[in-house]
């Protein structure tokens, strides 16, 4: 687990990265990004039940993927939230090693995406 200030844990903080935020993607990992105001990074990892795992696997690869975080702590840019997931069917919990190729091939696209919101604001117009 990721000491208090790392953690990105309410809902509305959750929603708002996943709707705003930039996306990177490599094989069954995915990384979803958007500045804070904060001096520092705040990370969150979810895996779905979809992913056919019990409990256990899932904790597991979370485990992993936190680990894989703290170890690369320096080469993850500060002052965004991060969004960790995980997608796709599993038949055994992928090893430390996969985790980590996928886990940096993502964070590589997420360094060559502009940074910032990409999307436009809604706007709505009044036909007069």
């Amino acid at each position: 687990m990721f000491p208090k200030p790392y953690r990105l844990a309410k809902k509305r903080d959750i929603e708002r990265v996943f709707r705003k935020g930039q996306h990177g993607s490599s094989g069954f990992a995915f990384i979803n990004a958007l500045e804070n105001r904060q001096e520092n990074s705040r990370f969150t990892v979810i895996v779905g039940t979809k992913t056919k795992l019990k409990a256990v696997g899932r904790n597991l690869l979370k485990r992993r993927a936190r680990a894989y975080l703290t170890l690369e702590n320096k080469a993850i840019p500060a002052g965004r939230d991060y969004i960790i997931g995980f997608k796709g069917q599993f038949t055994k919990v992928p090893s430390y090693n996969d985790i980590s190729q996928n886990l940096g091939e993502c964070l590589k696209k997420l360094r060559s995406a502009p940074s910032g919101g990409t999307r436009k604001p809604y706007r709505r117009t009044m036909a007069r």
